[in-house]
């Protein structure tokens, strides 16, 4: 690891970031939390995985987050049927 270039870093207040990303520590449900949010947003209307992926990517990051929201999109019974219609 000589050379590497650390790619965690501490805010002030307390938070911690990979790169320019928060990092959402695994501990309790703040990750469920998250993901409950970015799908049943009144604006957002129950986006497809690939979509909640595009746009978390892009604020958070933790280990698993693509698995996590693949996961947490297939549990929603409105997508499936949304996903059934031809």
């Amino acid at each position: 690891m000589a050379g590497k270039r650390h790619e965690l870093s501490l805010a002030y207040i307390g938070v911690i970031f990979y790169k320019d990303r928060l990092w959402v520590p695994s501990i309790g449900d703040l990750r469920a939390k998250i993901l409950h949010e970015a799908h049943y947003l009144s604006y957002t209307i129950h986006p497809r995985s690939s979509k909640m992926y595009k746009d978390l990517k892009c604020m958070f990051r933790w280990s698993r987050l693509k698995k996590d929201i693949i996961k947490f999109v297939s549990k929603c019974d409105a997508s499936q049927l949304v996903r059934a219609d031809p």
